[in-house]
């Protein structure tokens, strides 16, 4: 100001995009201030990537924030913004949000990306939408190739439910996609075939899919759910136990492996023990 250089919504947006850059989402409140004070009218740019810098610093309170603002200015929002408020609320922990916000999207047409399905399959999974943590998931593949903590979160979904044949299905998937696998991806598909109370098809599974020493560790700091591990004997084992423990305490029949085998192979289901 007093330079006498015009501002223009261009240049501050520039500078919002430079707070992106830098995670500086106090700057980035600071420029949508001045933009206002310039008496520039903030468009979809600046609201998007105003809470990207939010996104960045997992900010999800002020990033839905904003996102209300924008609303209430008139902007639709569009696929940057909704994805960076899931995101935000992926990284804080804040879950109950997002069911809400994937409402909002299908009501403005708006598509997800495979960064935001990742992040939306973990919200739904946290807050116990088991069936829409799944049907993102079907539609997140469509996209591309997704992490191993995308598939690890719908795999939980999976245990929550006690989903055993969908759980050992995403492990083949997995297998064929070379998605790497880890101790939450273990313990996750061995989970929700002792819910359903199918103790030999968790033994199997743990005997098929996590060799020791398989796996993959996740960097440190990267993400707001457990890191996953390599497979070491004394997880397997403690793993193998506490199948065994809840095979004792119950005294429900089993499917036949062999019968579930046969039909898998009729239905052309990916074979989990060939």
């Amino acid at each position: 100001k007093g330079d006498g250089v015009p501002r223009s919504i261009a240049t501050y947006n520039q500078l919002l995009l430079a707070c992106v850059h830098g995670c500086d989402p106090s700057l980035a409140e600071a420029t949508l201030r001045g933009i206002e004070l310039d008496g520039l009218r903030c468009d979809l740019v600046s609201y998007s990537t105003a809470i990207t810098a939010h996104e960045k610093c997992g900010q999800a309170h002020e990033a839905l924030a904003l996102l209300t603002r924008m609303r209430d200015a008139g902007i639709r929002p569009d696929k940057i913004a909704y994805s960076a408020c899931i995101s935000a609320c992926e990284k804080a922990g804040v879950w109950r949000s997002v069911p809400e916000l994937l409402a909002q999207m299908r009501q403005d047409n708006v598509s997800l990306d495979v960064v935001a399905y990742s992040a939306a399959t973990t919200a739904c999974e946290k807050t116990g939408h088991v069936e829409q943590a799944l049907n993102l998931f079907e539609e997140a593949r469509q996209f591309g190739a997704l992490d191993t903590v995308a598939w690890n979160s719908v795999l939980q979904a999976c245990a929550r439910a006690g989903f055993a044949d969908r759980a050992v299905h995403l492990l083949a998937l997995m297998q064929s996609d070379n998605v790497p696998m880890n101790t939450i991806t273990c313990n996750a598909a061995v989970r929700a075939c002792e819910r359903a109370r199918r103790y030999d098809l968790a033994s199997a599974v743990l005997s098929r899919y996590f060799p020791v020493g398989s796996g993959t560790e996740d960097p440190p700091g990267m993400y707001a759910s457990p890191r996953g591990t390599k497979v070491t004997p004394q997880w397997k084992n403690s793993v193998a136990a506490r199948v065994e423990r809840h095979r004792e305490s119950t005294s429900v029949a089993e499917p036949r492996l062999d019968v579930e085998i046969a039909a898998r192979s009729t239905r052309g289901s990916p074979d989990f023990l060939s």
